[in-house]
């Protein structure tokens, strides 16, 4: 699947639980985790589908694509993963670790996210940190 066709398929999975009033900045595939008490290089990472709007961060899961009969099969999501206001995010913690560009981010006070981001992706992952950095200034002040 070549990335203009991968980029279709999220925008029109996206479509769904976007509002009329929203632009979609970016779109990109990302690694994330969840952050609890094992060490994050021993935490199991999933393949997501981000989107960036102007105004929320878009977590959707990702369609399996074989389905091996042995295997336990996991419901369908019902939406969204994540699906929230860049200004209910704080970022917690930016690194660039050899290819990948990993953000921390933290939501509602509850948890936190880590996404990776491919080499390729690099700018998307720099928009979401200007974005929520951006809804963040005017709460500080």
């Amino acid at each position: 699947m070549t990335r203009q066709a991968t980029r279709d398929r999220i925008l029109q999975t996206a479509g769904w639980y976007l509002g009329r009033d929203e632009t979609i900045v970016r779109v990109a595939r990302v690694w994330v985790t969840d952050v609890g008490r094992l060490p994050l290089a021993l935490r199991q990472r999933s393949f997501y589908d981000l989107v960036l709007t102007d105004q929320r961060f878009v977590l959707l899961a990702r369609p399996h694509r074989f389905h091996a009969p042995w295997r336990r099969r996991r419901p369908a999501p019902e939406g969204p993963l994540v699906a929230k206001r860049l200004s209910a995010f704080e970022l917690v913690h930016v690194r660039q670790i050899a290819l990948l560009y990993q953000v921390r981010v933290r939501y509602s006070g509850a948890s936190d996210l880590v996404l990776e981001f491919r080499p390729l992706d690099r700018n998307v992952a720099r928009d979401l940190v200007a974005g929520i950095r951006a809804f963040a200034a005017p709460r500080a002040a």
